[in-house]
């Protein structure tokens, strides 16, 4: 087998591989070199790459073409690099025709930059044949023929024998009946890679149910054909699932299913065969949004939001984020705001420095603080102070005088002292949210917001005689 940038994870190279090999042909020495596609291990099942590693193919191929061009009078690359083959000769020098892989091309070869690249399709459907023209060791050209395996090119007697054996064999397999189909159920690339699709709930669901899971998660591009009406066979079941897949039970964080939707609908509105289909979750995304940020909602299968983790950084004290656990949200949908519960065990005081840090909370919705209604107090704003001593305790007592105004807030522990923040009035622009005794107050930094309240303040609920700079005991 040829491939020259497939290695062990450890480093070494398979003695089971050769990087390239040398043949004469014709009273000259030709190179073979094999190449492989450095992403092959987002396209395969991971066990089949769990313990091989893909170097560059760039930067592999360029030294291996170097190496054989030292021995050899011509240079021919299989290079297995789907959509990048035509891309070889521009960026590996030296290669005198290449024979390009993964893609399922037809079609006459491509002169690239002195390369003859040919595109020999795919799935066994045609026989390539390719003669290139050389004179004192230069290519001067070539002739090709692209010979097409249809029906009309006669059968060998003996290989059709052996063939008929086996599949007399696979037949009587394939024709077991497992169920029944109510209704045609059909099948595009469309239905499967875009969209909620009736093939993917029955792949989903058929994984979750057989698993005994929470949830399932079937790739669109896995399905690959549709059901009819009637018995289906075993036989049915291949052609719609193809694959020798194999089914994984994992236990993973709320945050992890979260982050693998969004990377099944990145590619939108593109075909993409991870597009995903699911059971046991309800997802929204938004195809508007960039990358990564897509998914709007994911709601468990009794409509509870799913469980995940969130991540809260400090800028300017920690590049690392902490992980944190999202407990609860709730959304109100007629004030147009969410609140979030966050419970992060790694926030330390010194993390915190004291309140001198600024958090930002890593979550694709709005966030909410939740603060006891009985902390919330009404300060005197005067022209030379933004602060001064409580009016009182959750409610204005009376009028204010001409000319007075009284501002909501919090007060909150800033080292071994009080401080106030202000919060935002409730009227119009800011209606008031509640959860029993709590009220919902948007962070510090909210558009639209005057809040003052930081994600990781620690708000003080009781207290006699408040004031802003207050020394606590």
């Amino acid at each position: 087998m040829l491939s020259a940038n497939t290695y062990w994870k450890d480093g070494t190279y398979p003695e089971q591989f050769e990087p390239y090999i040398v043949k004469e042909v014709g009273g000259l020495k030709v190179a073979i070199v094999g190449l492989t596609d450095d992403g092959s291990k987002a396209t395969t099942h991971y066990s089949n790459t769990q313990d091989i590693e893909f170097h560059d193919h760039w930067e592999v191929g360029q030294q291996v073409v170097d190496q054989a061009n030292a021995e050899a009078d011509l240079v021919i690359m299989l290079a297995h690099l789907h959509g990048a083959n035509n891309e070889v000769p521009t960026r590996i020098d030296g290669i005198d025709m290449e024979i390009g892989g993964g893609n399922d091309t037809f079609g006459r070869p491509l002169n690239i930059e002195g390369t003859v690249v040919v595109n020999p399709g795919g799935v066994g459907t045609c026989v390539n044949q390719t003669n290139l023209n050389v004179k004192d060791g230069e290519l001067l050209g070539y002739t090709f023929n692209q010979i097409i395996l249809s029906s009309d090119v006669p059968e060998d007697p003996e290989v059709s024998a052996i063939i008929a054996d086996y599949q007399a064999d696979l037949d009587a397999q394939m024709d077991v009946v497992i169920g029944q189909c109510a209704s045609d159920i059909p099948w595009s690339s469309a239905l499967v890679r875009a969209q909620e699709s009736p093939l993917g709930n029955l792949a989903a669901d058929a994984l979750r149910d057989y698993c005994d899971a929470d949830i399932a998660i079937q790739n669109g591009g896995g399905i690959r054909a549709g059901l009819t009406a009637g018995d289906v066979t075993v036989g049915d079941i291949f052609g719609m699932l193809p694959f020798d897949n194999k089914v994984t039970l994992v236990e993973v964080t709320g945050q992890t299913v979260w982050d693998a939707l969004e990377n099944g609908v990145d590619a939108y509105p593109e075909l993409n065969g991870k597009f995903p289909q699911v059971s046991g979750i309800q997802y929204t995304f938004d195809a508007s949004k960039p990358a990564g940020e897509r998914i709007v909602s994911v709601t468990m299968a009794d409509g509870t939001p799913l469980d995940r983790e969130v991540q809260i950084r400090f800028p300017g004290q920690t590049d690392q984020a902490l992980p944190a656990q999202l407990t609860e949200v709730t959304i109100d949908e007629g004030a147009g705001l969410a609140r979030f519960v966050l419970t992060c065990d790694s926030v330390t005081g010194e993390v915190l420095r004291l309140g001198q840090a600024e958090a930002e909370v890593i979550v694709s919705r709005t966030t909410g603080l939740r603060v006891p209604a009985a902390a919330v107090h009404y300060v005197l704003e005067t022209p030379e102070a933004s602060s001064g001593e409580a009016a009182s305790s959750g409610t204005v007592e009376g009028s204010a005088a001409a000319g007075e105004n009284y501002v909501p807030g919090v007060y909150v522990k800033f080292g071994n002292l009080a401080h106030f923040c202000r919060i935002d009035p409730v009227d119009s622009d800011h209606p008031l949210v509640t959860d029993g005794a709590y009220i919902i107050v948007p962070p510090k930094g909210t558009d639209g917001s005057v809040s003052e309240v930081r994600l990781y303040d620690q708000v003080i609920v009781e207290g006699q005689n408040l004031y802003d700079g207050k020394l606590l005991s």
